[in-house]
C-alpha cells in the first residue's frame, strides 16, 4: 500500500527543505497543503521552493507566476513580496473569518493588521461589536500568508522569536501565536525591508466551516473542467 508522508509544523521551521530531503530519499513528489491553500490561478505558498528544488523533485500546487518572477528578478535580503487578495473574494458565506488586512502606498506594504470576526453584512465586509459596525472597502487588500522571502528572512524571524516568547509566556502562554506578519511589520517599521504587494482579483477558496466544503468541491471540479487543474489532482 502506498505511504503518505506528512510534514507539519509552524511557519519558518524548514518544512520545505525537509520535504525535499524526504522526497529525494523516497523518489516521490511533493504536494503542498495548507489551511490557506486553495486559490484560483494562485495555488499555494509560503517559502516557495526554488526553481532548482523543483527540478530535483516534482512539486504540485506551488506555481504562481508573478511571485516567482519577483523572486528571480527583484527579491533581495531587504526586498520581499506578498500576494494581496481583495477582501470580498476571501469571505465565507457561513460565518466570520480572520484576515490580515493590509495598507499599502505606491504598491508597497505599509501596515498589516490581524483582524478578527470579519463577516458579510448587507453585501459588504464588516466587523460588528456590541456598540459599532466597521465596514471595509470590498477591494481592501488582505494577506492569505503567501509571501516571497529570501532565506535570510528566517534569521530575522528566529532572532525576534526570543523576545516574543519571553513576553507571550507571561501574557498568554496557552494561546499566544507568533504570526508571520509580525516580524514583517517590524522590519518595515525599522526601515530594514520593503514588501511589494502583488494584487490579485482571483477568488480564494477555503474551508473555514463545514458548510464551505461543498462550495470548494464544486469550485475545484469547475477548475478541473476548465483545465486549470488536472483531472488526477488527488492521485
Amino acid at each position: 500500500m502506498p505511504r503518505l508522508i506528512v510534514v507539519i509544523g509552524p511557519t519558518g521551521v524548514g518544512k520545505t527543505a525537509h520535504a525535499i530531503e524526504i522526497a529525494l530519499k523516497h523518489a516521490c513528489p511533493i504536494i503542498s497543503a495548507d489551511s490557506r491553500q486553495i486559490y484560483r490561478d494562485l495555488p499555494i505558498g509560503t517559502a516557495a521552493p526554488t526553481p532548482f528544488e523543483r527540478q530535483l523533485v516534482p512539486h504540485y500546487l506551488v506555481a504562481f507566476k508573478e511571485l516567482h518572477n519577483f523572486l528571480i528578478t527583484e527579491a533581495s535580503d531587504t526586498k520581499f513580496c506578498m500576494a494581496g487578495f481583495q477582501l470580498k473574494n476571501t469571505l465565507s458565506d457561513n460565518g466570520t473569518v480572520t484576515r490580515s488586512v493590509c495598507e499599502e502606498e505606491d504598491g508597497l506594504l505599509t501596515n498589516i493588521v490581524e483582524t478578527h470576526n470579519i463577516e458579510k453584512l448587507d453585501g459588504r465586509a464588516a466587523v460588528r461589536t456590541e456598540t459599532d459596525i466597521t465596514y471595509y472597502d470590498d477591494e481592501t487588500p488582505v494577506s492569505m500568508n503567501m509571501w516571497g522571502f529570501m532565506p535570510s528572512f528566517l534569521d530575522e524571524v528566529e532572532a525576534r522569536f526570543v523576545n516574543f516568547l519571553s513576553t507571550t509566556l507571561v501574557e498568554n502562554p496557552l494561546k499566544g501565536e507568533y504570526f508571520l506578519p509580525t516580524p514583517v511589520s517590524q522590519l518595515i517599521e525599522e526601515g530594514k525591508a520593503t514588501v511589494k504587494v502583488l494584487t490579485s482579483a482571483d477568488r480564494w477558496y477555503g474551508v473555514t466551516y463545514a458548510a464551505d466544503k461543498p462550495v470548494v468541491m464544486a469550485a475545484l471540479k469547475d477548475m478541473q473542467q476548465q483545465g486549470l487543474y488536472p483531472d488526477g489532482l488527488w492521485g
